[in-house]
């Protein structure tokens, strides 16, 4: 019931209303969540999800469970797979159904065999991890055509689905191909009518797969996931009237006090040199007394994608002034793979009051500029994540 009220109201909803690009992020918040709250090592099936008592099992019960939906609707069809839905709820309304009522009214509907996908979905744990080995392009003699031809690697369990993959050409021109997987190893050759220039594995978040923490775009949440954290706080605290910073790191002690000790968050001050810690995911605090100090982080780790500034905050080259200003910005960190450079800063203490009780919230994007407390700009950065440039061979057309 989780995975299926997800998939309907939080995810079709914006397909109905024709907003792709919401569409497109309720697939990737599926995904992310899946990478982020399941390490390997504590997954488990969906069919052995019983109740919801973290994120880690709200990640396979609601959000695994509702891409299974998703790839059940790709795989029998838009007409059978809605049918089927219907027919489901008059079946079993106001009655106890089981992922094996589901399965086979999926089966009857589709008339087709579809064990192998809840086997693989359902019964079993994990998620392909797919890869491009290779994308060469060569000239077809006679003809103004490319041949592509690539190889895709599954580099754990060979999983059954379908992949898209966009493929960008040197006048500009993109094409999406979908491939059926079935193996380890799957080569593709197609014919394009100009030169490609690079591959992009999924780009739309259509299938459900592992992928590496530094491939994701970053955003807080790999910060909350990171098995080692540190806070470092870089404000001041006026005597007699703590900075609203203060409630954040507060918080943050509270909900790790059960913790053992070597599992709590560190809590030290910004260093004037901004040297880092040494390992894991950083959330830096911090307002206008710490200006220079924030931005060489900023610099360093998520180059001019965000900037700090006396009249306010710069973000992907637009400026915003004001002192209800306050940016959230999060980058992977470049010198540790799977961790990321959080930074909250806020233009004046008034701006950051309306933040810190509901930082946490906004956990799912990469940046997000709040003026007075409000949301007024949020997303993600552009990332280059799971692209292959394809290589001419210039010495080998095709005849």
């Amino acid at each position: 019931m989780e995975g299926l009220t997800t998939y309907l109201a939080n995810y079709y909803w914006h397909e109905l209303m024709g907003d792709r690009a919401q569409a497109q992020d309720q697939r990737r918040l599926m995904v992310q969540s899946y990478n982020l709250h399941v390490p390997p090592e504590r997954d488990y099936p969906v069919a052995q999800f019983t109740q919801k008592l973290d994120e880690h099992d709200n990640a396979i019960g609601y959000q695994k469970s509702a891409m299974l939906f998703h790839l059940l609707r790709e795989e029998v069809g838009e007409e059978i797979f809605w049918r089927t839905l219907k027919n489901l709820v008059a079946q079993y309304r106001g009655r106890h159904a089981e992922w094996r009522d589901l399965e086979r009214v999926f089966v009857e509907e589709s008339r087709q065999d579809l064990r192998w996908f809840f086997a693989q979905w359902l019964e079993q744990d994990g998620a392909p991890v797919l890869s491009l080995l290779e994308a060469t392009a060569r000239r077809v003699v006679g003809a103004p055509t490319f041949q592509l031809e690539a190889t895709i690697v599954q580099s754990n369990k060979p999983f059954r689905l379908s992949l898209q993959m966009r493929i960008r050409m040197e006048d500009g021109r993109e094409q999406i191909l979908t491939v059926p997987l079935r193996s380890l190893r799957e080569a593709i050759s197609v014919t394009l009518p100009a030169r490609p220039v690079t591959i992009d594995l999924d780009p739309e978040f259509m299938t459900f797969r592992r992928i590496a923490r530094q491939s994701l775009s970053p955003v807080l949440n790999h910060y909350v996931t990171d098995r080692r954290r540190s806070v470092l706080t870089a404000f001041t605290d006026e005597p007699g009237h703590p900075s609203p910073f203060r409630e954040i790191v507060a918080r943050i002690e509270t909900q790790e006090q059960p913790k053992p000790a070597s599992e709590r968050t560190t809590i030290a001050s910004l260093a004037q040199d901004g040297l880092l810690p040494q390992e894991g995911s950083v959330l830096v605090l911090g307002g206008p007394e710490s200006r220079s100090g924030i931005q060489s982080i900023l610099t360093h780790h998520c180059g001019e994608r965000a900037a700090l500034n006396e009249r306010g905050v710069t973000v992907m080259g637009t400026e915003h002034e004001g002192a209800g200003l306050a940016l959230l910005a999060s980058c992977h960190r470049v010198d540790r793979p799977g961790s990321v450079v959080t930074v909250l800063y806020a233009a004046s203490p008034q701006a950051v009051a309306k933040v810190a009780r509901l930082l946490f919230f906004y956990g799912w994007n990469s940046f997000v500029l709040f003026k007075d407390g409000a949301v007024a700009v949020r997303g993600e950065w552009p990332l280059a994540s799971d692209r292959m440039e394809v290589r001419l061979d210039a010495g080998n057309p095709i005849r």
